[in-house]
């Protein structure tokens, strides 16, 4: 274990409101984080945090609509690129952005719903991979992750 100092702030913004037609939500969320530490053991904080220590920055937005016994929520992802200062170029991030969706339907004491999310089928590599398996001690087969497909869910929920 390295211990060695730390310097983090970031900012988190979320904002959600009614829309004019009954039962319509939209919303709105960010957030940014920054991330330093001590890369070369002198006491000062003189390179950015790695990926698998800080996440990215990201902005979610959504669409929500709930009347009588029906839901259904629209959401899209976009997790911003990322350059990190003191680690190879390899190592960058170059964001990606998702897309889901999900409906529900009540019946009395039970709620069935159908969810898909990574509606478009985006391929992407995740975060950890992106940022850390490039050039790091950790590169191999064992530690690269794809990003889920699409992906459907059905769900059966009851209240009792």
């Amino acid at each position: 274990v390295v211990r060695a100092p730390i310097e983090l702030e970031g900012l988190d913004l979320a904002v959600d409101a009614e829309m004019p037609i009954e039962g319509l939500k939209v919303g709105a969320a960010y957030a940014r984080t920054r991330g330093r530490t001590d890369g070369d053991d002198d006491g000062e904080v003189d390179i950015d945090l790695d990926g698998a220590n800080i996440s990215p920055d990201r902005v979610n937005l959504f669409t929500t609509y709930a009347r009588g016994p029906f839901d259904a929520r629209l959401a899209a992802r976009f997790y911003l690129e990322r350059e990190f200062d003191g680690e190879p170029e390899a190592n960058d991030f170059e964001g990606y952005t998702l897309l889901d969706a999900a409906a529900g339907y009540r019946l009395g004491r039970h709620r069935l719903s159908l969810s898909v999310m990574n509606l478009l089928d985006k391929r992407y590599t995740s975060y950890f991979s992106d940022t850390r398996a490039p050039t790091g001690s950790i590169t191999s087969d064992t530690t690269f992750f794809a990003g889920r497909g699409r992906t459907f869910s059905l769900g059966l929920t009851s209240d009792f």
